[in-house]
């Protein structure tokens, strides 16, 4: 970050070295400072697609969300082709609960790009909201024929088996996951709940520990295995 700095000393008007400090600010959680870098970088450059991009997903992750939309449609609007700014608009446009409109987004951004595997995913999670479950899973295995190891749409698949209670089939996406990434909370918490599906408390009590254990500030974790032990009688 010092050499950074010392960078933009030199030439103020850098727009990337503006930019490229937004990322490094967002990657130390930093993210006012991030998004006046981005901010900078889009003054210097108005048509930095990827600053603009960039100062979108950030005004999203601060609740900014109006702002972050209008951050994406200034980045299409440079390039109606940049399929990524349409996924980043869904993305922000779904947290408005605007999911008609998010829905086309992801398949504006898979019709830019078709090897779009997190538009897909992220499409299977519209279509799942709306109850169209055998939809939403081959979106997820969509995704997953592009990226075989995306650990997201495998558990996204579990729960949508789970919700039509397919429990044991659901446990087994799940276990994928954990062969990907063992330290998959999410994982956990899910096998957790199937298992509590089935009457298996003592089984879920234990896959809820150890979601907790990789992630103690889980708090529906924490939730779930307050419920099991309650069922439980303890």
């Amino acid at each position: 970050i010092i050499f950074m700095h010392k960078s933009i000393q030199l030439d103020p008007q850098d727009a990337e070295a503006h930019n490229n400090l937004g990322v490094i600010y967002q990657d130390l959680g930093k993210l006012e400072e991030a998004e006046a870098s981005y901010t900078q970088a889009t003054i210097l450059q108005e048509n930095y697609i990827e600053a603009h991009c960039n100062l979108g997903n950030i005004l999203k992750d601060q609740g900014k969300l109006e702002k972050a939309v209008n951050a994406h449609k200034k980045a299409i609007s440079i390039n109606p082709n940049y399929s990524d700014a349409y996924y980043n608009m869904g993305v922000t446009l779904k947290l408005l609960g605007k999911v008609v409109e998010s829905k086309v987004c992801y398949s504006k951004a898979i019709e830019l790009n078709p090897n779009h595997y997190k538009a897909y995913n992220n499409l299977g999670n519209v279509l799942q909201d709306n109850g169209k479950i055998e939809e939403a899973i081959i979106a997820y295995k969509k995704a997953l024929l592009i990226n075989p190891n995306y650990i997201e749409a495998y558990n996204n698949i579990g729960n949508a088996l789970k919700e039509q209670g397919k429990l044991e089939e659901s446990i087994k996406l799940f276990k994928k996951t954990l062969s990907i990434n063992p330290n998959y909370a999410d994982a956990y918490n899910n096998i957790g709940n199937s298992l509590k599906d089935q009457g298996k408390l003592e089984e879920s009590v234990n896959s809820f520990k150890k979601a907790l254990s990789i992630k103690p500030d889980f708090a529906l974790a924490h939730n779930n295995m307050g419920v099991a032990l309650k069922d439980q009688g303890k």
